[in-house]
């Protein structure tokens, strides 16, 4: 920076296009701020809608049409094999990325939003520093981190966007070869697999943790476990890559128990982490880098908020956008606060998974006595009649006064249904 230089003045910036970016920014320019984003991304959307949550919920609704038409035939519809033009998938997934990037653009023209395109570092508390767009410096009243986080790395398995990808780089069904194997036990590696499996591919998923979604109780995710063991060639849990070797056509992947497995690419789904080094933050990190907020999603600087992935737990889309409004709004000087227990968690395998509130784990964790009251889906005479008996409905309630502190789904549709589990918990229902 050259001493003097003009910076470009704004009531706030926010750093990052993504869904918290975006939203912040939204939120805050409806009360009459004047807000610049600022991002490297040519289009608004960040990883969740150019490489994450919109391509692989495209792919997912497309294998849940397929898995559809296979399991029809029992239901006496028969189908021919559905034929997957992998070319005019990924078109499909372009073309509504792009649809979408529109849109938030026109929203953002409508708010009178700047955005600049670039990365930004933060000079000190009012001045951001930007390399690689036409503004140099900007100079902010606040500030709103949303730069979310990175795949987190294999120790014996390097990125190299091709043989060894993330799962941002996972999407494109094209460039997807005939046999993969994905690592890793959360929601990115289980909707990869599934994305996979549907469209002809082989599949072996292997993961290092003791359970699959830890993240949700054991009996919710045990119906996508039976599931995939029949479709996937190899399911595993509890077992590593300890070495890769290369060949021209293949990869051989030795495992931690000696076992082997040859797959053309490897699927990394470890999930994520925070790294703000490059931004320069005045703010407070934890320990594993995160940015510390509290529920204003105030950081140690009074000027500067973070919202999203950046700030370490579960890094979800839904969770990013809820902050970024509450973000937005304590900007523009009103009230508010983000409440994570009413925000859900959605897998959007087959079947769904989806829970929101505490988990039975995280209550018997704490030491709390809660109610727990199930409901098998194979008593349910319409998921019987649409053959999704293999699902559960499980609530979990406080004894003391019946309210329900917890709701958790597995089946289709549980991503939906999910929605108002969260609306009875924040409203108190019994």
């Amino acid at each position: 920076m050259v001493v003097g230089e003009f910076a470009q003045e704004c009531d706030l910036a926010v750093i990052g296009g993504g869904p918290g970016g975006y939203s912040a920014a939204f939120r805050a320019a409806d009360f009459g701020l004047k807000v610049t984003i600022i991002d490297d991304r040519p289009a608004l959307g960040g990883v969740c809608l150019h490489a994450g949550c919109i391509p692989s919920k495209t792919l997912l609704q497309m294998a849940d049409t397929i898995d559809r038409a296979r399991r029809s035939k029992a239901m006496g519809i028969s189908f021919d094999p559905p034929t997957i033009d992998d070319a005019t998938v990924d078109s499909w997934v372009e073309r509504t990325v792009q649809r979408l990037a529109k849109g938030l653009d026109a929203e953002r023209t409508r708010r009178k939003i700047e955005i600049v395109h670039g990365r930004a570092t933060f000079e000190d508390n009012r001045h951001l520093a930007i390399q690689g767009g036409d503004v140099r410096r900007i100079r902010f009243r606040r500030a709103i981190i949303a730069v979310g986080a990175q795949p987190l790395p294999h120790d014996v398995l390097a990125f190299d966007g091709a043989r060894i990808r993330s799962a941002r780089e996972a999407l494109h069904v094209q460039s997807l070869p005939a046999r993969i194997a994905i690592i890793g036990s959360g929601y990115e590696a289980l909707e990869c697999a599934t994305i996979a499996h549907a469209l002809g591919r082989e599949v072996h998923l292997i993961a290092p943790d003791t359970r699959w979604l830890p993240g949700a109780d054991a009996d919710l995710v045990r119906p996508l476990e039976r599931r995939l063991a029949k479709q996937l060639t190899t399911f595993r849990i509890g077992i590593d890559i300890k070495a890769v070797a290369e060949a021209k056509n293949a990869l051989t992947l030795t495992l931690s128990d000696d076992s082997t497995i040859a797959c053309d690419a490897v699927i990394v789904a470890l999930g994520s982490r925070v790294d703000v080094a490059e931004l320069k933050p005045p703010v407070t990190l934890d320990a594993d880098g995160a940015i510390v907020v509290d529920e204003q999603m105030t950081t140690s600087n009074p000027r500067i908020f973070a919202v999203g992935d950046c700030t370490g737990g579960s890094m979800l889309a839904d969770r990013a956008i809820r902050q970024g409004r509450v973000a937005g709004e304590i900007a523009a000087g009103l009230h508010s606060a983000f409440d994570a227990r009413c925000c859900p968690h959605a897998v959007f395998t087959i079947p769904n998974i989806a829970w929101c509130g505490i988990t039975e784990d995280e209550a018997r964790a704490a030491g709390l006595t809660v109610q727990i009251v199930k409901t098998p889906w194979g008593a349910s005479g319409r998921a019987a009649g649409s053959d999704d008996a293999d699902g559960l409905t499980k609530l979990i309630c406080d004894p003391a006064n019946e309210l329900v502190v917890g709701v958790g789904i597995t089946g289709p549709n549980a991503a939906e249904l999910i929605a108002e589990a969260a609306l009875a918990i924040e409203m108190g229902a019994t």
